[in-house]
């Protein structure tokens, strides 16, 4: 999430790219369509890792699911209008028991939290 701190990449384009194709990746063997990467907007703003690039993903029709498939937990607001008929799959699964968006955020916050603890320990 913050490869700067590590030197890895020169630029931010360097690291859209690098997102762009980890995102082709996951959706080559999980489905979804990788629609781009682009630097952040500042609407996440406050969130933690809120300065990361942002990939846009829609669903397709390889996805098992979804609620329960590899990108569900990644969008705070949902694919809006889309449903599992929409895009020819079948809805599996019971509901998560957190909606998409809070579960982003407890994801968010464990990062930050180990974030942290990691800088700590490097100080002392």
């Amino acid at each position: 999430m913050k490869p700067e701190l590590l030197g890895q990449f020169p630029d931010e384009e360097r690291h859209i790219e690098f997102i762009h194709q980890i995102g082709k990746v996951v959706a080559e063997f999980c489905g979804g369509q990788i629609n781009g990467v682009h630097a952040p907007d500042g609407s996440f703003s406050g969130q933690p890792f809120c300065d990361a690039p942002l990939m846009s993903v829609w669903p397709d029709d390889r996805l098992p699911d979804l609620q329960h498939c590899v990108w569900g937990p990644y969008d705070p607001e949902g694919w809006e209008g889309v449903t599992a008929d929409t895009i020819g799959i079948e809805q599996a699964g019971e509901p998560l028991p957190m909606k998409p968006g809070e579960i982003r955020k407890a994801l968010q916050s464990l990062l930050a939290e180990a974030h942290r603890a990691q800088v700590s320990e490097s100080r002392a």
